[in-house]
């Protein structure tokens, strides 16, 4: 453990250390390859089964953790800050990071599995307690995140073949090809962010295809945001409120 460190972080972003090389220490198990489960089909007369697809099982990840402390009271307020850390009810998920020596940091969601259970409360100069994390995503990715930014330009000198009387503005337009390297081992979902002001605005995915076309104009200063994460998926403004009746079907 020298040299990293290990902090949950909840879903209303408040960081709860659990190593800082001075007065807290954690042990953590279950952080190997997740188990996968396989659906198999056994044709007439075959001898064995043929995988047809598989998926990953959740993963439980187990704490250790230690708290030197001086007094009964410290003992009892850092044991309180743990147990709220914890709690389910914060609104999500916690984020158990691990931040390496060499610069490399990873993170994994996960929820607190029952409270946690202290070893003995009557020593009160350490605080000693189990953690069991259940991440239904077992699969860690990266705390940095990969971004891409796309700036829209102006087009002045726009000319139409044709001979009607017409008169155009100057107008914005984006409109940009690009192609974005994915280095990580398991499908990640995007999550795309759109600032005004713009009358509509569209993203296609030039490899399969797919377009997500949001129709209603926005003004400068407003901004939406598209997560697609299986299950999860939701088009929402700056104040986290539903647009979803603004996408353009049948993208």
């Amino acid at each position: 453990m020298m040299g990293e460190t290990e902090i949950l972080v909840t879903a209303d972003g408040i960081e709860f250390p659990l190593t800082d090389r001075k007065t807290r220490d954690a042990r953590l198990g279950g952080r190997g390859a997740p188990g996968v489960e396989f659906a198999t089909v056994r044709g007439y007369q075959q001898q064995s089964e043929t995988v047809t697809q598989w998926s990953l099982l959740p993963r439980t990840i187990t704490v250790q953790y230690r708290q030197n402390c001086e007094t009964r009271a410290e003992y009892w307020a850092a044991r309180n800050l743990l147990v709220d850390a914890t709690r389910v009810n914060r609104g999500g998920p916690m984020r158990l990071q691990h931040f390496r020596e060499d610069g490399q940091a990873f993170e994994i969601s996960v929820y607190a599995d029952g409270s946690p259970t202290f070893e003995d409360e009557e020593n009160f100069e350490v605080l000693q307690a189990t953690l069991t994390l259940i991440a239904h995503d077992p699969v860690f990715s990266s705390v940095m995140q990969q971004t891409e930014a796309f700036a829209a330009q102006v087009a002045n000198n726009l000319m139409l073949p044709v001979t009607l009387p017409l008169m155009l503005g100057a107008q914005t337009i984006l409109q940009e090809e690009r192609e974005i390297t994915y280095a990580g081992t398991f499908p990640a979902y995007p999550v795309l962010e759109f600032h005004g002001p713009y009358r509509w605005i569209a993203v296609t995915n030039i490899t399969t295809g797919k377009q997500i076309r949001l129709g209603q104009p926005i003004v400068t200063g407003e901004r939406r945001v598209i997560d697609l994460t299986p299950g999860a998926v939701r088009i929402v403004n700056g104040d986290d409120e539903n647009r979803f009746y603004e996408l353009v079907l049948p993208d």
